[in-house]
């Protein structure tokens, strides 16, 4: 949030970073001509060329990875076990130290029909998708035992997408087009809402997980099978 204020209010002006409660400038690697890191220096850098340096090498090779954390613990299912600040290797979820993401992925791409998306298969699947998570969890068992007791307590799952492109393929859709965006939202409501709702179910068919009361949920008087899905 401070970075992206100053971005808007004060493009021009020194970034300071933040370390351990210490503000101080950006520092940056010296490497040899093998590649191996001989030293740091401190840089002087506005706010704006920092931003334009993580824009030109987005688009150049998809790296530095961003995170917004504060929206992350805007955004944090499970609160009563603190702020979050960090993430799994690849960025799919944010997780507390010793959680895990248990990842998962519906092919888009088979669930077309007649060049129409087949809305009842999806929801379908969605349903079946989240029912074999949720086991999944009590069948794993990690080499480091606070990991998979924290996975048993918030019983976090990740149901995600693959064969976007090739979904608006089939139908005739342009992928960057209004179409294709107002598509995207219907297909991740559809599977949001679905994987909500059989959480629910497996909540009253197993119980709920074990972190509930810490979670966001339980001030709405929501019980989950599933912390995240």
């Amino acid at each position: 949030d401070e970075f992206m204020g100053k971005l808007l209010e004060k493009p021009n002006e020194q970034w300071y970073c933040e370390w351990q409660g210490k503000k101080m400038k950006p520092r940056k690697v010296i490497r040899a001509k093998n590649g191996s890191v001989v030293g740091v220096e401190e840089i002087n850098i506005t706010v704006k060329e920092i931003f334009d340096e993580i824009v030109s090498y987005a688009w150049l090779n998809g790296e530095p990875g961003i995170v917004f954390i504060d929206e992350v613990n805007r955004t944090n299912p499970l609160p009563g076990l603190g702020p979050i600040d960090c993430s799994n290797p690849c960025g799919e979820q944010f997780l507390h130290h010793y959680d895990n993401c248990n990842l998962g992925s519906i092919n888009l791409a088979a669930l077309v029909k007649d060049g129409e998306v087949d809305w009842s298969r999806l929801r379908f699947v969605t349903k079946t998708a989240t029912r074999l998570m949720d086991n999944v969890i009590d069948l794993f068992d990690f080499p480091v035992k606070q990991v998979t007791d924290l996975a048993r307590k918030n019983r976090r799952t990740g149901l995600g997408i693959m064969g976007f492109a090739d979904m608006l393929y089939q139908i005739g859709i342009p992928y960057n087009s209004a179409a294709g965006r107002a598509l995207a939202e219907k297909v991740m409501k559809t599977i949001t809402n679905t994987a909500h709702k059989t959480s629910e179910e497996l909540a009253e068919e197993k119980g709920p997980f074990p972190n509930l009361p810490l979670s966001i949920y339980a001030k709405k008087g929501i019980k989950l099978r599933n912390a995240a899905l």
